[in-house]
């Protein structure tokens, strides 16, 4: 039994090696897509230890999304120079946007990625309560 647990103890220690050396890997290949604030939260949860398994899925799925935004074609926004010439509100600004994801990405990387699912269906959104309202 003592030969069957450390065979187990072993296999183990090795996985979590190259699991620990995937997201490593990960981070070194394409940190450069994620902003400052996630890289380094992503690189203190590896330092910490934890579930690499979940860390290492939850950073391909913020890489994979962040493909899938960057292969949309870009959008023409209608109206874009009168929004311009109009005051700036609070909820407008692109500093306050960008200094809300910085502090967002700061806590947690995951409310990062929500924010900007929930502004990439913006558009629709909008499309749904134009039709409903005309």
């Amino acid at each position: 039994m003592s030969q069957e647990t450390t065979t187990l103890e072993s296999l183990g220690g090795r996985f979590a090696q190259a699991s620990r050396r995937r997201v490593e890997a990960l981070l070194a290949r394409h940190g450069n897509r994620l902003t400052p604030a996630e890289k380094a939260s992503y690189e203190s949860q590896l330092q910490a230890g934890g579930s690499l398994l979940a860390l290492r899925r939850r950073l391909l799925d913020r890489l994979l999304r962040g493909a899938g935004l960057r292969r949309r074609p870009v959008r023409d926004w209608e109206g874009l120079t009168e929004l311009h010439d109009l005051p700036r509100g609070p909820y407008n600004d692109r500093a306050v946007l960008e200094a809300t994801l910085h502090r967002f990405s700061q806590s947690d990387s995951e409310w990062t990625r929500e924010l900007l699912d929930l502004y990439a269906r913006m558009d629709k959104l909008s499309a749904d309560c134009k039709a409903l309202l005309s």
